[in-house]
């Protein structure tokens, strides 16, 4: 990740929504509470930037971001040039904390961008828990130690998962996926990468959620799956130069996958990076309609979760 950070920033974001104004001192003091008893301090690289440490931070800023005329357009613009900021070289806090407060709705937006190397989205969460339990004052609820900022090593605690899988066959399966991958379309390459990421927020329906759960377990497929299989569909619909080539012309998504519970220790108070992903391949883009590349990709999912 320190070597993918050379090219651009690699960061990652999260945006809660929450009803009520928003109470900011009271934010501020629930952040730097929850970061002190964590330990989420300030981020130092060893000078083989393969290991870091945590030191303690004064403060933690709070950021209060003044509203635009469009509440969507004032998030898009300001996630998406936080997550494409790089941090610092020298010792940082590894995340951005910020609130947006919406007078016109009567609540606010909570943001949060981090240094994806310091932390998988899971450890995130289990901060934010923390904070907005102190912010609501319902920390009665959770328990409040630290979290473990100096996680286990990667290699030994997941060491017995991949000799259960078996090294042979996981080498046979790198080979057979990389000969797969040599089928896929390949999309052309950017000459300037000046851009970086592009955030988008839209508005759903209230019921979405409800309504995406309930057809996906009448399919017997994942929330996940669906997303896959409408990325694969967007995908197909704006590569029409894929068509014209006869060798490679499917597709190949990557998902991010969370890999905690197949540790050999408990890695649920981690503060670190524990993540790995595994490709779904969508063969006939074209000629599939979407019930039948939602299955495909279901059962690629059940084969890669066994």
């Amino acid at each position: 990740m320190v070597l993918w950070e050379e090219v651009c920033p690699y960061n990652a974001a999260c945006v809660v929504h929450l009803r009520g104004r928003a109470e900011f001192t009271a934010l501020r003091e629930a952040i730097q509470e929850s970061c002190r008893l964590s330990g989420v301090g300030k981020l130092l690289l060893n000078g083989d930037r393969k290991t870091y440490y945590y030191e303690p931070v004064d403060t933690i800023p709070l950021d209060q971001i003044q509203r635009g005329d469009s509440i969507m357009e004032t998030l898009c613009q300001v996630v998406t040039e936080r997550i494409n900021t790089p941090f610092p070289s020298r010792p940082h806090h590894p995340i951005r904390w910020a609130v947006l407060d919406d007078s016109h709705t009567n609540t606010h937006f909570f943001l949060i961008v981090w240094r994806h190397l310091a932390a998988d989205a899971v450890s995130m969460f289990l901060l934010l828990r923390c904070v907005l339990a102190r912010y609501y004052g319902v920390t009665q609820t959770f328990s409040h130690h630290a979290l473990e900022v100096h996680p286990p090593d990667y290699l030994r605690v997941m060491k017995p998962h991949y000799r259960q899988l078996g090294y042979t066959r996981t080498l046979l399966r790198s080979i057979r996926l990389y000969f797969r991958l040599r089928r896929v379309y390949r999309l052309p390459e950017l000459t300037e990468r000046r851009e970086g990421s592009r955030v988008l927020f839209f508005d759903a329906p209230a019921d979405l959620i409800h309504r995406l759960i309930g057809a996906c377990r009448t399919r017997h497929v994942t929330v996940n799956d669906s997303f896959l299989a409408a990325l694969g569909s967007a995908l197909a619909a704006i590569t029409p130069s894929r068509q014209t080539q006869q060798r490679r012309n499917r597709l190949a998504l990557a998902t991010a996958v969370d890999i905690r519970h197949v540790a050999a220790e408990d890695l649920s108070d981690c503060f670190g990076l524990f993540a790995r992903y595994w490709v779904t391949m969508i063969g006939n883009p074209d000629l599939s309609d979407f019930e039948g590349m939602l299955h495909d990709v279901a059962r690629q999912t059940r084969l890669e979760k066994a």
